[in-house]
């Protein structure tokens, strides 16, 4: 029973996932392209244990981006992504983000 329970909330985490990339690659109007299994179902994996909202709009932003070419579909960025705790994400996010506006700024 308890693995019935785990499976299915794998599997909820795993749609909610593939939902959001989809919504992604429409909204910027990108041709998805085949993704290669070893990279698919390493990622399948590690996102179907990930029930934060925060990250899984992160797996999202990195599944849309590997399976359109907009970034090279590597396993390393799914480990370390799955590495990663929420506010690791969002320090990296505002790191990011104020590195972006400096540059602008000159």
């Amino acid at each position: 029973m308890l693995q019935d329970g785990v499976k299915g909330w794998r599997a909820r985490n795993i749609i909610k996932i593939l939902m959001k990339t989809k919504e992604l690659i429409e909204s910027f109007g990108l041709i998805q392209q085949e993704l290669s299994g070893k990279f698919f179902v390493q990622a399948l994996d590690k996102v179907s244990i990930e029930d934060e909202e925060s990250l899984q709009d992160k797996w999202a932003t990195l599944l849309s981006n590997a399976s359109t070419g907009q970034a090279r579909a590597d396993i390393k960025y799914v480990n370390i992504l799955s590495d990663l705790e929420a506010d690791e994400v969002r320090f990296l996010t505002t790191l990011y983000t104020v590195r972006v506006k400096v540059e602008n700024a000159v």
